[in-house]
This record gives C-alpha cells, structure tokens and sequence, in this order.
C-alpha cells in the first residue's frame, strides 16, 4: 500500500511538472498572442434558443475561464438558427491580446459585478434583455499565470525536496527516516526509531 501511494504521488509529481512549464511558456506567449480553446453548444426549446459557451484562454499574463449562457427569444433569432447551430463543437483560435479589464459601458438591464481579491478578478455576467432582445448569463475567472505556476510547482518541489535529503542521508550513513547517524551500527536497524537499515548491495529508493 505504501508503495502504491509513492508512486502515485511520484506519478502526480511529474504531471503537476510537466503542467507548470507548459504554464510558464503560455505565460511567456500570452504577451504576444490570444491563445483560447473552448466548446459551443446550443438548446432550442418552446420559447427560447440558448448557446452555451464554456472556454479556457490565455491572455496577457493571465488565465481566463469562461462559462456563459447567450438567451435569445426564439421568434426574434429564427431565421438565423441554421447559421448559428455551424458553430458548435469545440473550437481553437489565436488572436492578439487584448485588454481584459476595459470596461463596457452599462446598458439597460445590464446587471453584472465583478470582484478582485489579490490579483484575480471575478466577474459575474448577468444582462436581462426581455422578450425582444438577447439576454446573458454567466461568470469570467481571471487568475494569474504567477499564482497556477507557484501552486503547480508545490508537489514537485516537496518531492525532490525528500529525494535529495534521502539521497544525502544514503551518502552520510544516516538513517533514511530519522536521520539518525548509523556508523559503525551492525544491528541492522535504526535504534532511533527502529527502520531496519538496507543492506550494502540495496539499491537506493524514493521513499514516502
């Protein structure tokens, strides 16, 4: 069971690695272009035709998430339906950045707020247009390429911080879980807390 649960946590190490240098190039990328990858599908009921947008972008030193609802009266859109329903599946684009934080000026029923807290902006979408005019709901995230590096590269570094004081113990004679200095012992455990010490001939392994 212990050995399962290294592996597994060695495993979530590399991948939480790998995800942080592919965060650290769009973060250097953002700057020069748009990257933004997302899905479109859409309903038709009785009275309404909805197009659901869910995306994931990368723009100017930030990730941004999308989820968001676009209502239209079904009599005012109809004629356009066949048009709008090309669009769904998934989707690549790349584009030049822009700036997230401008501002549109309020129109009416336009009842959205947003929120910042430490460098990430919420922003909550919520426009009202009645029974002749479309209507959206929904929700952007903004959050730093800084914050998702620093929060990737945590089990990595906790990891390969416990390799190299293990690996340093191996070297010193050290107990590899205590650290307690097994020179000269020929007991074959540790009498600081008991680990049986590996043999000379054992190979060195990444331990929980």
């Amino acid at each position: 069971m212990r050995c399962l649960a290294r592996w597994m946590l060695n495993a979530l190490a590399i991948v939480s690695l790998l995800l942080c240098i592919a965060t650290a190039i769009l973060w250097a990328v953002s700057y020069r272009q748009f990257i933004d990858v997302g899905q479109i599908s859409t309903r038709l009921d009785a009275t309404t035709y909805t197009q659901h947008l869910i995306r994931l972008g990368s723009n100017n030193g930030r990730f941004l998430f999308t989820r968001r609802d676009l209502i239209w009266p079904r009599p005012v859109i109809a004629d356009n339906i066949p048009n709008w329903e090309k669009e769904n599946g998934w989707y690549f684009t790349r584009m030049p950045p822009f700036d997230m934080y401008y501002v549109f000026p309020r129109q009416p029923g336009d009842h959205s707020w947003h929120k910042y807290i430490g460098g990430i902006r919420f922003r909550r979408g919520l426009e009202l247009g009645g029974n002749s005019s479309r209507s959206m709901i929904g929700f952007v995230l903004f959050v730093p390429h800084a914050y998702v590096c620093v929060a990737l590269a945590i089990l990595p570094a906790l990891r390969a911080r416990r390799v190299l004081r293990r690996w340093r113990a191996n070297r010193r004679g050290l107990c590899q879980k205590c650290f307690y200095d097994l020179k000269g012992n020929v007991s074959g455990v540790c009498p600081e807390c008991g680990t049986a010490i590996a043999g000379a001939s054992a190979t060195y392994s990444i331990s929980a």
